[in-house]
Protein backbone atom coordinates (compact mmCIF):
# COMPACT_ATOMS: atom_id res chain seq x y z
CA UNK A 1 0.00 0.00 0.00
CA UNK A 2 2.60 2.04 0.47
CA UNK A 3 4.94 1.60 -2.26
CA UNK A 4 1.59 2.29 -4.80
CA UNK A 5 0.99 5.74 -2.95
CA UNK A 6 4.97 6.54 -3.49
CA UNK A 7 4.80 5.12 -7.29
CA UNK A 8 1.53 7.85 -7.73
CA UNK A 9 3.45 10.77 -5.96
CA UNK A 10 6.52 9.75 -8.32
CA UNK A 11 4.57 9.33 -11.33
CA UNK A 12 2.92 12.73 -10.74
CA UNK A 13 6.34 14.79 -10.24
CA UNK A 14 7.51 13.25 -13.42
CA UNK A 15 4.62 13.99 -15.30
CA UNK A 16 4.35 17.86 -14.13
CA UNK A 17 8.79 17.93 -14.87
CA UNK A 18 7.18 17.37 -18.22
CA UNK A 19 5.01 20.05 -18.68
CA UNK A 20 7.25 22.26 -17.06
CA UNK A 21 9.30 23.84 -20.20
CA UNK A 22 5.87 24.63 -21.88
CA UNK A 23 5.04 27.41 -18.95
CA UNK A 24 6.57 30.26 -19.34
CA UNK A 25 8.72 31.73 -16.35
CA UNK A 26 9.02 34.97 -17.87
CA UNK A 27 7.55 37.72 -15.54
CA UNK A 28 6.80 41.16 -17.49
CA UNK A 29 6.21 43.91 -15.18
CA UNK A 30 4.29 46.85 -16.10
CA UNK A 31 6.13 50.19 -17.43
CA UNK A 32 4.46 52.68 -15.77
CA UNK A 33 6.85 55.46 -17.34
CA UNK A 34 5.22 55.53 -20.50
CA UNK A 35 2.70 58.00 -21.23
CA UNK A 36 2.07 56.97 -24.57
CA UNK A 37 -2.02 56.02 -24.80
CA UNK A 38 -2.34 52.42 -26.38
CA UNK A 39 1.11 50.70 -26.16
CA UNK A 40 1.82 47.71 -24.12
CA UNK A 41 4.48 45.35 -23.31
CA UNK A 42 3.84 41.87 -23.98
CA UNK A 43 6.34 38.50 -23.38
CA UNK A 44 7.02 36.79 -26.84
CA UNK A 45 9.05 33.30 -26.99
CA UNK A 46 12.59 33.10 -25.58
CA UNK A 47 12.31 35.43 -22.54
CA UNK A 48 12.61 38.45 -25.47
CA UNK A 49 9.91 41.50 -24.92
CA UNK A 50 8.08 43.76 -27.62
CA UNK A 51 6.69 46.96 -27.69
CA UNK A 52 3.45 46.36 -29.61
CA UNK A 53 1.16 49.70 -30.02
CA UNK A 54 -2.50 49.48 -30.31
CA UNK A 55 -4.68 50.83 -32.83
CA UNK A 56 -5.34 54.67 -31.18
CA UNK A 57 -7.44 55.81 -33.52
CA UNK A 58 -10.30 54.21 -32.17
CA UNK A 59 -9.59 54.94 -28.72
CA UNK A 60 -11.27 58.11 -27.22
CA UNK A 61 -10.39 59.46 -23.89
CA UNK A 62 -13.62 59.85 -21.81
CA UNK A 63 -13.63 63.45 -20.82
CA UNK A 64 -15.76 64.23 -18.06
CA UNK A 65 -18.98 66.07 -18.98
CA UNK A 66 -20.06 67.56 -15.42
CA UNK A 67 -19.69 70.99 -15.14
CA UNK A 68 -17.13 71.89 -12.11
CA UNK A 69 -18.96 72.43 -9.45
CA UNK A 70 -17.69 75.17 -6.84
CA UNK A 71 -16.09 73.55 -3.58
CA UNK A 72 -18.20 75.04 -0.71
CA UNK A 73 -16.12 75.65 2.56
CA UNK A 74 -16.96 76.56 6.32
CA UNK A 75 -14.59 77.94 8.80
CA UNK A 76 -14.80 75.74 12.52
CA UNK A 77 -15.47 78.83 15.18
CA UNK A 78 -14.58 76.49 18.32
CA UNK A 79 -12.68 73.49 19.08
CA UNK A 80 -15.46 70.83 17.45
CA UNK A 81 -16.09 67.03 17.57
CA UNK A 82 -16.65 65.01 14.54
CA UNK A 83 -20.07 63.01 14.80
CA UNK A 84 -21.25 59.67 12.70
CA UNK A 85 -24.41 59.44 10.87
CA UNK A 86 -26.09 58.33 14.57
CA UNK A 87 -25.31 61.60 16.08
CA UNK A 88 -22.37 59.68 18.30
CA UNK A 89 -18.39 60.65 18.42
CA UNK A 90 -16.35 59.52 15.96
CA UNK A 91 -13.02 57.90 17.45
CA UNK A 92 -9.89 56.48 15.37
CA UNK A 93 -7.56 54.69 17.23
CA UNK A 94 -9.45 55.05 20.73
CA UNK A 95 -9.15 58.72 20.49
CA UNK A 96 -12.18 61.31 19.67
CA UNK A 97 -11.62 63.00 16.46
CA UNK A 98 -11.53 66.71 16.27
CA UNK A 99 -11.23 69.67 14.52
CA UNK A 100 -9.16 72.59 15.46
CA UNK A 101 -10.02 76.14 16.45
CA UNK A 102 -10.28 78.70 12.58
CA UNK A 103 -10.03 75.18 10.27
CA UNK A 104 -11.03 75.32 6.53
CA UNK A 105 -12.90 72.34 6.00
CA UNK A 106 -14.65 71.55 2.88
CA UNK A 107 -18.11 70.40 2.75
CA UNK A 108 -19.92 67.62 1.06
CA UNK A 109 -23.10 68.64 1.15
CA UNK A 110 -24.35 72.54 1.03
CA UNK A 111 -27.50 72.20 2.91
CA UNK A 112 -27.00 71.06 7.00
CA UNK A 113 -28.58 67.48 7.78
CA UNK A 114 -30.47 66.61 11.17
CA UNK A 115 -29.67 63.95 13.26
CA UNK A 116 -31.79 63.89 16.26
CA UNK A 117 -33.10 66.55 16.54
CA UNK A 118 -29.87 68.92 16.10
CA UNK A 119 -28.01 70.51 12.63
CA UNK A 120 -24.77 69.17 11.09
CA UNK A 121 -22.63 69.89 7.84
CA UNK A 122 -21.52 66.64 6.25
CA UNK A 123 -17.88 66.96 5.91
CA UNK A 124 -16.93 63.73 4.50
CA UNK A 125 -18.15 60.19 4.32
CA UNK A 126 -20.08 59.38 7.77
CA UNK A 127 -17.95 62.39 9.26
CA UNK A 128 -20.76 65.15 10.48
CA UNK A 129 -20.07 68.62 12.34
CA UNK A 130 -22.70 70.71 14.11
CA UNK A 131 -23.62 73.88 12.54
CA UNK A 132 -23.75 75.91 15.47
CA UNK A 133 -19.85 75.63 15.67
CA UNK A 134 -19.59 76.54 12.22
CA UNK A 135 -19.41 79.48 9.62
CA UNK A 136 -19.24 80.21 6.09
CA UNK A 137 -15.45 80.88 4.87
CA UNK A 138 -15.66 84.82 3.46
CA UNK A 139 -14.19 85.59 0.37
Amino acid sequence: MKTSKKLTFLASIVALATVMPFVSSTVVNADTNTKALGITKTAVNNNASKVTPKATANVKLKKNNKKHQKTNYIRIKRLSFVYNHEGKYTVKNKRIVYIKKHAKVALYAKNPVWINGQSYYRIGRNSYVLSQYVRPVRK
